[in-house]
Parts: C-alpha cells; sequence; structure tokens
C-alpha cells in the first residue's frame, strides 16, 4: 500500500499537544512588608430600575424637557393661579416621582436600554442631591427663623401698641383747643 493516499476517516488523526500555559508569577513584594491578599472579585449590583425617581421629583420641568412630554409643561402654567401653586407644585412633582420612569421608558428619545438605564442613573443622583440641599436650606430657615424669634422680646408687637398709646396720650394732654375763629372765613 502507498503511505501517500488519502488518510482513512475511521483512523485518528494524530493529536497535538494543546500548549501550556506559564504558571502566573506572584507580584515582588520586599521582605518584612505585608503581602496583600487579593480581593474577591465582586459583582457590581445593577441598577434598580424600579420605584420612586427622585430626578422627576427634584427636578420635574427639566426631567419634562428630557422626556420630550412637552404637554406636560402646560400644567406648570398652573403655578401662576394663587393659592393653587403650591398644591399644583408639590401635587406634580409626587406624580413625576411616582410615574418618572414609566413615562421615561414610554418615550422615544432614548435608543436602546442602556442609553435609558445610564440616563435615569444620572437623574436619580442628581434629583437626590437636588432634593438634600433645598431640604437643608429649609431645615436652616426654619431653625434660624426659631432663634430668631427666641432671642428677643416676644411680646414686641404689644410693646410698640403700647409705646404708641403713650405717645397718643402725652400728645393729647398738651395739645392747645382748637379755636373755632381759625375756621372761620368772614
Amino acid at each position: 500500500m502507498d503511505t501517500n493516499t488519502t488518510p482513512n476517516p475511521n483512523e485518528e488523526a494524530p493529536s497535538t499537544p494543546a500548549p501550556q500555559q506559564p504558571p502566573a508569577q506572584e507580584p515582588f513584594v520586599p521582605q518584612g512588608e505585608k503581602q496583600s491578599v487579593p480581593a474577591p472579585t465582586q459583582t457590581i449590583p445593577e441598577y434598580d430600575d424600579s420605584g420612586w425617581t427622585w430626578g422627576g421629583f427634584a427636578l420635574n420641568w427639566m426631567f419634562i424637557i428630557a422626556i420630550r412630554e412637552y404637554a406636560y409643561l402646560f400644567l406648570l402654567l398652573l403655578m401662576l393661579i394663587p393659592f393653587l401653586n403650591f398644591l399644583v407644585f408639590i401635587g406634580f412633582a409626587i406624580y413625576l416621582g411616582i410615574n418618572g420612569r414609566e413615562m421615561a421608558r414610554k418615550s422615544k428619545t432614548f435608543a436602546n436600554n442602556e442609553q435609558y438605564l445610564g440616563f435615569m442613573k444620572g437623574l436619580d443622583h442628581a434629583g437626590k442631591i437636588v432634593f438634600y440641599f433645598y431640604a437643608a436650606i429649609f431645615a436652616f430657615a426654619f431653625f434660624a427663623a426659631i432663634l430668631m424669634f427666641s432671642s428677643g422680646n416676644v411680646n414686641y408687637r404689644y410693646d410698640i401698641e403700647d409705646e404708641t398709646y403713650i405717645m397718643q396720650e402725652g400728645m393729647m394732654e398738651t395739645e392747645k383747643p382748637i379755636q373755632e375763629d381759625r375756621y372761620n372765613f368772614r
């Protein structure tokens, strides 16, 4: 038989040994220093895309513009009505805090889910910062008002009324009788 003929498919081909990886070298650590143990690999927690939207709550009009739902901006015109503006502002902020994720998911602003998740993650962080900033300002103003009113005389209004009354009494005592001829033009 000729050895240059085609190989028989039933015969096994000679196996080539797989290349072996060299052993991993440990980093050089000078003597006397403590060798650190490599940290275990940690998986980064996935972003939780459910629940409250801090960005929709604290940055409501910017959120509406970002997701291109301009019809909701007309609700902000109700804020021009006195006594209703505070209720509209709080109600609209709570509505966007609850329904903001669903509104952003339904909008055609984002090309894919990664863009949407990145937007919502950044918006939530910015919304929390703005909310905590406004809460700190409110707390500072509240305590400043308490300190301002508690440090002075609480009855300052009554003191002013008493001084006004005393001043009016003094004016009445020193006032000369009105001469009637003064208004008589003959």
